[in-house]
């Protein structure tokens, strides 16, 4: 619940690696408790371990530099914490007394903009590496959010969400055998198919404008038009979003592009679009739909229209539409990839820019669900980049999970939401923000696919990801 506290003892990593290299043989006994002692102090406690213990005498044999079994690593263990127990430097105290005898401190607020989702020792340790890399986390992840919605809809027994929670642990989405990874599938798929109900197809009427829709088409800008919005698309630039305004929100644009040269700073002097999407695989060129593009118009019932066109790409065409509904001044985009190769690389869709002449930089600010309650971060003096590879080998340094399907970006006054569909594909979300002298940058992408030392290649044949777009004072 929002304002709730909870009572913290850290964890050193620095202490459960010691410890970790005193059990594989790699530290002496002596250098480990010279070191603890540094610590030592009245009052003063250290959790010398917080790690994994199945990782003692056994290894999953993931890595070249892997240590080689040595019998006895459990043994080392027992002689360090006999040692320590003789030792009067030290005592060993159980966590309730460490909390009870430790003076209380200031609250924390662990998570911030920069790093809204808070992991254990290193970077490289984000969300992405449970959302989006591994085997193919995207399709599961999004397979369970499909059950859990089902499970939701009626009055499931504890045994079906019991097995759901199993299905949906970490330990599925790293490195896993390929029994087990088949098993896993097996389990999956019968799930999906006893609780999840079919999916009916909705008929789409032809509708190419009327009254309050209307079309108009200079040079390679198309521009639309209602009472409640205004858009225009760049053809050269595969339907990407030049401008894009809520009326009754604000006379300015919201979202859209900013062309080249917006920003004084030589390092933001590119084009920034809105609506594209970029595929990036490891030392090669990247692939976007930003080419140009002959759309056409269909429409679904008198208060959707819908524009659409096809983008030939490298690994195979990209289906791009368009969805404005005129009744809820909603935008909505659809990306459906017909990829047959399997690939591994960055796949960041669904870029939203912020027009900055259209915000105070001075209440900036984004809201999501975290898995609570909802969470506010103020962006200040700060830029980051939560799409920043960590490495040549971790491709992204941060990402939000959005369990609920929404992120909104604003000021104080107003305020984009972008809304996905966690049970068609459940992307992660990250933002770039970058404050320069009167203006800003901000940008929130989806992320379909990322790499890490987990990933493995995967075709993107019929992978289909949507977000809408709503405004709101």
């Amino acid at each position: 619940p929002t304002g709730a506290t909870l009572p913290v003892l850290w964890n050193d990593s620095v202490a459960f690696q010691k410890l970790q290299r005193l059990a594989h043989g790699d530290l002496e006994e002596d250098a480990l408790v010279d070191w603890a002692a540094g610590f030592a102090a009245p009052g003063r406690c250290l959790a010398l371990y917080g790690g994994d213990a199945e990782i003692f005498d056994f290894r999953p044999n993931r890595y070249a530099v892997e240590p080689t079994v040595e019998a006895g690593e459990w043994e080392r263990i027992r002689r360090l914490f006999e040692r320590i127990a003789h030792d009067p430097r030290f005592a060993w105290v159980a966590p309730s007394r460490a909390l009870a005898e430790l003076p209380a401190d200031d609250e924390l607020r662990l998570e911030s903009a920069a790093q809204p989702c808070p992991v254990k020792k290193q970077p490289k340790y984000n969300l992405a590496r449970w959302a989006v890399t591994g085997r193919d986390d995207l399709v599961v992840n999004s397979a369970c959010h499909r059950i859990a919605s089902a499970l939701e809809a009626r009055d499931a027994p504890d045994t079906d969400w019991q097995e759901l929670c199993r299905l949906w642990s970490s330990d599925f989405r790293t490195h896993i055998t390929e029994t087990r990874w088949a098993g896993f599938r097996r389990r999956l798929a019968a799930l999906e198919a006893r609780v999840v109900p079919p999916q009916p197809v909705r008929a789409a009427t032809l509708r190419r404008s009327g009254p309050d829709a209307r079309w108009d088409r200079q040079g390679n800008r198309l521009r639309f038009e209602s009472d409640r919005l205004r858009a225009w698309f760049n053809l050269r630039r595969g339907l990407a979003l030049e401008a894009l305004w809520w009326k009754d929100v604000s006379d300015r644009p919201l979202v859209g592009t900013l062309p080249h040269g917006t920003f004084d700073d030589i390092s933001w002097a590119a084009d920034f679009y809105t609506g594209h999407f970029v595929f990036q695989p490891p030392g090669s060129h990247q692939i976007t739909d930003l080419s140009p593009t002959e759309p056409f118009l269909e429409g679904e019932g008198e208060e959707r229209v819908s524009l659409m066109g096809t983008v030939p790409t490298e690994l195979g065409p990209v289906e791009k539409r368009w969805v404005l509904d005129l009744a809820q001044a909603r935008v909505t985009l659809c990306h459906r990839f017909y990829w047959a190769e399997p690939s591994v690389g960055t796949l960041r869709l669904g870029h939203v820019t912020l027009r900055p002449e259209a915000f105070d930089a001075t209440t900036l600010r984004y809201r999501t669900g975290n898995g609570g309650a909802p969470e506010t971060f103020v962006l200040g003096s700060g830029g980051f980049d939560h799409g920043r590879a960590v490495s040549a080998l971790v491709s992204a340094t941060d990402a939000l999970g959005l369990p609920e399907g929404w992120l909104e970006l604003g000021d104080a006054e107003r305020t984009v939401r972008i809304e996905t569909r966690p049970g068609q594909a459940a992307c992660a979300a990250m933002l770039c923000y970058a404050p320069m002298e009167d203006t800003f940058f901000l940008r929130a992408s989806l992320s379909a696919r990322e790499f890490d030392d987990t990933r493995q290649p995967v075709a993107n044949d019929g992978l289909t990801c949507e977000l809408s777009l709503t405004a709101r004072r």
